[in-house]
């Protein structure tokens, strides 16, 4: 598989903030539903929480 993102170069702030946002809930265990139980249960993530803010703050910016 070849990489076809644009260099960071090229990114708007809200793209950036898109794929932080993006990286960490992969990457974090509390972006992964805990599934004790029928249903999973989703925990909340601070940091998740920051960084959609920060992303939808700038992408609100970029629209005007």
């Amino acid at each position: 598989m070849t990489n076809t993102a644009p260099p960071a170069t090229e990114l708007t702030p809200a793209q950036v903030a898109y794929l932080a946002l993006a990286d960490h809930c992969i990457t974090s265990p509390c972006g992964k539903p805990d599934w004790h139980g029928d249903t999973p249960v989703h925990r909340p993530c601070d940091t998740a929480e920051d960084l959609y803010q920060a992303w939808r703050q700038r992408w609100r910016e970029e629209r005007g």
